[in-house]
């Protein structure tokens, strides 16, 4: 009976912490405009932006946010540098033509300058220290020798994804993603080297003009419809299954969404981060700063505002965790974990602290499915002397 009243002091503890709270983390003195963060694990991340010199520059964390130093800082174009990474140490980053890469966190860059003639830089991504590739205004581009050499792949046309794109968003771990233009929604699972358009938006019978404005690989877009003097109505689809379906009365139109999982996205409108699908206000920033974007690492959401870094820990209402040994998630009424080349025991309490699964084998590179009905539980896996314990939301 003790036993079972420390679990429910310990599990109520934890349920009250674990609600969501956003929090201003950093104010960044040196800088007038962040644009993007970009997180490697739930510590280790960066923002990209604007000094107050009116260089771009990019700060690193180890440590979730709490400090930040600036590893790279550049003046040569008038807009923030893009980033492509293969951890902390191996960086890419690249403004207008020029390519910089660094493999000690920014000590130390070396420049490399594309001519003009492949066209204007959009995007670059490397898969190992020699292995990338670059797209561009007129193609795509590979490279096997680290970017010394860059070798024809693709030729765009006028109706090419990589051309017309207003928005792409890819699992940086699977490649799988979704990509926006226009009215068109557009899947790739090779990381974009290769587009499929697969859903339209739907037209309104008073919509002057309609488009899409936000998208996340986790399977949600945002989009307006504009009714002229009327004004503009938000709009979110969500990927059901198969389908795309609309939710009712939704307001979010802006492009700066996010989402920790499958079953909670965030949109940010007038000042508020909201639930995208209950339309809760989660947080509210100050009169005189906005968001620009949003990151979601695991249970950690991150917002990037003008010269500002919020933090929140939503451990509740996420669905996936991310895990050395392994990972676990929920999809319809099933708690799935999968192991990472590791033997283990899973273990999973309800609220009260009852035991509903006890003590179940699995093996290396193995997946476990479990039904359980609607609720909180906790799943606790133990593999040799680590013991961990997740919460986990079965709708």
């Amino acid at each position: 009976m003790k036993q079972k009243l420390l679990f429910l002091i310990i599990f109520n503890s934890f349920l009250f912490q674990a609600q969501n709270t956003w929090s201003l983390k950093y104010t960044f003195t040196d800088h007038f405009q962040n644009k993007y963060a970009s997180f490697i694990d739930e510590n280790k991340g960066f923002v990209v932006g604007f000094s107050n010199d009116g260089k771009g520059t990019i700060k690193y964390t180890a440590d979730g946010g709490t400090t930040w130093a600036e590893i790279f800082k550049q003046n040569n174009v008038s807009f923030a540098p893009s980033i492509t990474y293969l951890d902390e140490n191996i960086i890419w980053a690249y403004q207008g033509q020029n390519i910089y890469k660094t493999q000690n966190n920014g000590v130390t860059w070396s420049t490399a300058t594309i001519s003009n003639a492949l066209g204007y830089l959009k995007s670059l991504r490397f898969t190992s220290l020699n292995d990338g590739v670059m797209t561009t205004s007129t193609a795509m581009y590979k490279t096997t020798d680290g970017g010394v050499n860059w070798i024809l792949f693709k030729t765009y046309n006028l109706t090419d994804f990589d051309l017309i794109s207003t928005g792409k968003s890819i699992n940086r771990n699977t490649g799988f993603g979704y990509g926006i233009a226009d009215k068109k929604i557009f899947q790739t699972t090779d990381f974009g080297e290769n587009w499929t358009e697969i859903f339209t938006m739907p037209s309104t019978p008073t919509a002057q003009t309609y488009k899409f404005t936000g998208v996340n690989f986790r399977g949600f877009v945002t989009g307006e419809y504009n009714y002229g003097t009327l004004g503009y109505d938000g709009t979110t689809f969500k990927k059901v299954g198969n389908t795309w379906q609309k939710l009712v009365n939704n307001f979010i139109r802006f492009a700066c969404s996010g989402s920790y999982s499958d079953n909670l996205f965030i949109g940010y409108a007038d000042k508020n981060i909201y639930n995208i699908e209950s339309k809760a206000i989660l947080f509210t920033v100050p009169s005189t700063d906005y968001i620009s974007s949003f990151e979601f690492i695991g249970n950690i959401g991150y917002a990037v505002g003008s010269n500002t870094f919020y933090k929140s820990s939503n451990l509740l209402s996420t669905n996936e965790k991310i895990s050395k040994k392994f990972t676990i998630f929920t999809n319809a009424g099933f708690v799935i974990i999968k192991s990472e080349n590791y033997n283990g025991e899973i273990t999973i309490f309800d609220i009260i602290g009852r035991q509903i699964v006890s003590n179940q084998k699995i093996g290396k590179n193995e997946t476990k499915q479990i039904s359980l009905k609607g609720g909180i539980y906790i799943v606790k896996t133990k593999s040799g002397n680590e013991i961990t314990s997740q919460k986990i939301l079965i709708r």
